[in-house]
């Protein structure tokens, strides 16, 4: 028997409002808007109540010569990976976020009903949902960093998909900063080796070794991760949930001092 699926709420909320944040400012001379999204769709299929729901906060910068920096800082890292698509790159932000958000809930619609055949029926029941949080500041002069956060969730069996992303800035340049912009050549066995002794430190461990049998480390093979905040007086590197350690263990902060890193650093005033 063919199931019907009735859409009898939709939910959504956009708007922007001015942020003030003092590093921006006195660093950049710019300000912060932001994007606020909360949307919502519940479904009516036989006795259950299903939802799907978007939440995004998306910060932005207002000002002069803001209007690049907001390209680089928005180009991707909005949606879910599996989500960006090339042909909206040039559609006002807005409409790319109402893009995504239609082609979401088009998804749960179209796998609504496998869905509710696997899993416990319930009353009230969120199947999928998407949160965007971002923060965005200068911890050093000519620099600006830009986090963000995701959770995702298909289902209600499967717990939350958690991850985060970050963009390092060099506003004079307009150019996404690399490793291997803000290293020396040949970075990669000292940063790596840094990088392992303050890991051995926050565990209260003497060696690599330990943290494999205890099951905190998924490998020995610990390099620099893709995602960092560069900060006045310190690097900040971030591994997300599983990228080194296992799952239960959660997102990994490293932070090592300029004065660690001298040796290597390009700039290093």
């Amino acid at each position: 028997m063919r199931l019907s699926i009735f859409i009898t709420c939709l939910l959504s909320l956009v708007f922007s409002c001015n942020l003030p944040n003092k590093g921006i400012q006195e660093k950049t001379g710019l300000s912060i808007d932001s994007l606020q999204i909360d949307s919502m769709q519940k479904y009516i299929q036989k006795k259950d109540t299903l939802w799907c729901s978007v939440q995004m906060n998306i910060k932005y910068l207002t000002g002069k010569g803001a209007s690049k920096l907001n390209q680089l800082i928005l180009s991707d890292n909005i949606f879910p990976p599996y989500y960006n698509n090339d042909s909206l790159q040039n559609l006002p932000l807005k409409k790319r976020v109402n893009s995504f958000i239609q082609c979401f809930f088009n998804e749960f619609i179209t796998n609504v009903s496998s869905i509710n055949n696997e899993l416990h029926t319930s009353k009230n029941r969120y199947l999928y949902h998407y949160i965007l949080k971002t923060a965005i500041n200068s911890y050093k002069d000519n620099i600006i960093s830009y986090l963000y956060h995701h959770t995702l969730a298909i289902n209600e069996l499967s717990e939350d998909d958690k991850w985060i992303e970050c963009k390092n800035i060099n506003i004079a340049t307009k150019k996404i900063l690399t490793l291997e912009d803000i290293f020396v050549r040949g970075y990669e066995y000292t940063l790596n080796s840094l990088i392992k002794r303050q890991l051995l430190k926050q565990f209260k461990t003497k060696d690599i070794k330990t943290l494999l049998e205890q099951n905190i480390l998924l490998t020995d093979d610990i390099n620099a991760p893709k995602n960092f905040i560069i900060k006045e007086n310190e690097v900040v590197f971030i591994y997300n949930n599983g990228e080194i350690t296992n799952t239960n263990i959660g997102e990994i902060e490293i932070k090592i001092k300029n004065k660690d890193l001298k040796e290597i650093l390009k700039d290093r005033e």
